[in-house]
């Protein structure tokens, strides 16, 4: 089989119709919004803090 790359992401992958099983399935999207949902999380964290006066 010839390895062909991915159309999204350009990851080697061998399926027949250019994409690859982790954007097949969404794993990048996954990873962005997880990564969001924390960068979120630590913003609103930090605030918390800086308002109740400890840090």
């Amino acid at each position: 089989m010839k390895v062909k790359h991915c159309t999204q992401c350009q990851n080697a992958t061998y399926q027949t119709d250019g994409i690859c099983v982790a954007c097949r399935i969404g794993l990048p999207q996954i990873h962005a919004e997880l990564a969001d949902l924390t960068k979120k999380l630590k913003r609103a964290k930090i605030r918390t803090l800086q308002t109740a006066g400890t840090r």
